[in-house]
């Protein structure tokens, strides 16, 4: 006659090594396997990837400065880029979101003097779109304004009581502060 075969224990989640496993105790949800600890998105490896070049260009076209290169999975990755604006050169996070049709481009600024960065020719902030099929490869120059922060703005207000801090005062730019030249190739299999 055969014995029954031992039971066989379930094996529960497994935290990930890093600062997270030392610091934070797991919840009983995600001790009974109710939450994963990683999404089964965050799971999958990104089979192809795209090459994203910006290019910061001066008003008369010239190159300003080394072009960034960032490998970005299908949809999309941001990264941290250094651009001279006058003479300083100030940090900037890149933003690259692709999509059907084309893919968004936004680039935000991370210095404390800039309060935002505008899209020149229709003013408005935000991410940029470049039309383009999914599979070719997408180029465009985007120009955009920089606004100063607020705080300084504030900073620079003289204390009598006839001048006005604030109001509805718009100026005009009449040449962009920043020309970034995107060129964004077709998505090639990742090299294992």
């Amino acid at each position: 006659m055969a014995q029954p075969a031992p039971p066989r224990a379930v094996p529960g989640p497994t935290m990930p090594s890093g600062p997270l496993n030392q610091s934070a105790p797991l919840s009983l949800q995600t001790q009974l396997g109710a939450i994963p600890l990683v999404s089964p998105r965050a799971m999958q490896q990104a089979s192809r990837l795209r090459q994203v070049t910006l290019t910061q260009l001066s008003p008369t076209g010239q190159v300003v400065g080394t072009p960034h290169t960032i490998e970005c999975p299908e949809t999309g990755c941001q990264r941290a880029v250094s651009l001279a604006v006058g003479d300083k050169s100030l940090p900037f996070m890149a933003d690259i979101q692709f999509v059907g049709r084309g893919a968004y481009v936004s680039v935000q600024a991370r210095a404390v003097e800039i309060g935002a960065v505008v899209e020149f020719e229709q003013g408005r902030r935000g991410p940029v779109f470049l039309r383009g099929e999914a599979e070719a490869p997408i180029a465009q120059t985007l120009r955009y304004a920089l606004a100063p922060s607020a705080t300084l703005r504030r900073l620079d207000v003289a204390d009598d009581g006839k001048t006005l801090g604030t109001g509805n005062v718009y100026t005009r730019k009449r040449s962009p502060d920043l020309v970034v030249k995107v060129e964004i190739g077709p998505p090639q299999e990742k090299p294992n």
